[in-house]
């Protein structure tokens, strides 16, 4: 690989890793949503449906994406009342607008935030909330229990404090904290919409005290197996990585990279090309490998040691030979030999390394005498 080429892979890795780096979204676990593992989160209940077999799940779109006949629950949805909206901002007023799905076939259970005494709230054009306060504050309410045609029996909520609709105006009432409205109903066109007054209950500090977790189910046997809505939270899932990069701050730094590696790859390609001699690719022999060992130990000079060196070969071979273990004395296999044949005694010397080996004319006739005893041997 030429190394413009490599410049350019490293420049697309890194680019990579910068797109990597900036869709990745970052810790949810400490936000108000079905993400949340604090105490003001969503996380339990989400586990708790999903591990009862409910097909829970989590949407990131808004509600014109959503499908036709879904139970979607909005959860302390964002700009919920229109006078909370910004004046003039299109975005701000479309983050809470599903009546047109519900109208279609949906159905939308709402969960109003704690903590905020609140009059009527207009939703959109014909759909207004009642006004709701704390239960304590209301008369007939000495235990905190909701009841009604939601609720298989009476759910006890004793505690947390919550809060209930001051009336339920043009809404059916399904469920009731003592004779207050809890959770309400209306129908739109082919939907529904349910308001729940107080999402208290479904938090992850409370949703295993007293009756919360069942009356969580009681809403799913109502509504539906609900789809957690996560786009009015803010969180989206974006198909395109070119037109999140367009859209981000990291833009000049992609640009800037992508020209670093444009002009490398350019570079590359305006150099001419290096060349090289054509290679031998004759493939060496044997006999070629052995003279240039035998050329290596010629060099040395030092004929006794290839003496030495070419008796051991010749004393492994003869062992391989007759069969006998790899550390076998020479003198036991000269004991071996004698007994077999009737060799010259000259033979014998060469493996035993007598006389020594002083010149490169003695190491020839070493050699031959070694090779001579080899095939009288193996005969």
């Amino acid at each position: 690989m030429k190394r413009a080429a490599r410049w350019s892979a490293v420049a697309a890795l890194l680019l990579l890793t910068i797109a990597g780096f900036m869709v990745r979204s970052g810790d949810r676990s400490a936000t108000p949503t079905s993400f949340g593992t604090g105490r003001n989160g969503y996380h339990a209940v989400f586990t708790l449906l999903a591990e009862l077999g409910m097909p829970v799940a989590r949407s990131y779109v808004a509600p014109e994406g959503l499908p036709a006949r879904a139970t979607v629950w909005w959860i302390e949805p964002r700009d919920l009342c229109a006078g909370d909206r910004a004046l003039g901002d299109e975005q701000a007023a479309g983050d809470w607008d599903p009546l047109r799905w519900i109208a279609s076939g949906g159905t939308a259970v709402v969960f109003l935030p704690p903590g905020r005494a609140m009059a009527s709230c207009e939703v959109a054009d014909g759909v207004v909330l009642p006004g709701r306060s704390p239960a304590q504050m209301k008369e007939g309410i000495s235990a905190q229990v909701v009841s009604g045609p939601l609720t298989v029996e009476p759910r006890a909520l004793d505690n947390v404090a919550l809060w209930a609709f001051d009336d339920a105006s043009s809404w059916s009432v399904l469920a009731t904290l003592g004779d207050h409205p809890f959770v309400i109903e209306r129908t739109l066109g082919s939907g529904r919409l349910f308001a729940v007054a107080d999402v208290s209950f479904l938090r992850n500090d409370w949703l295993d005290r007293g009756d919360a977790a069942p009356l969580a189910v009681d809403l799913v046997r109502a509504a539906g197996a609900p789809l957690f809505d996560e786009h009015s939270h803010g969180f989206g899932i974006e198909g395109s990585a070119l037109r999140y990069l367009a859209r981000s701050s990291a833009l000049p730094v992609f640009l800037g990279l992508f020209l670093v590696g444009a002009l490398l790859s350019w570079r590359g390609h305006a150099m001419p090309p290096r060349t090289l001699p054509p290679a031998d690719d004759a493939a060496p022999v044997l006999d070629t490998f052995v003279d240039s060992l035998a050329g290596l130990y010629a060099g040395t000079r030092d004929h006794a040691r290839v003496a030495s060196r070419y008796r051991e070969l010749t004393a492994a071979r003869l062992r391989r030979h007759f069969g006998l273990p790899p550390d076998t004395a020479v003198e036991s296999l000269v004991e071996r030999l004698r007994r077999g044949r009737h060799l010259s005694p000259d033979l014998f010397r060469s493996l035993t390394g007598a006389p020594p080996v002083a010149s490169e004319a003695s190491l020839y006739e070493t050699a031959r005498a070694l090779d001579a005893l080899v095939r009288e041997a193996t005969r």
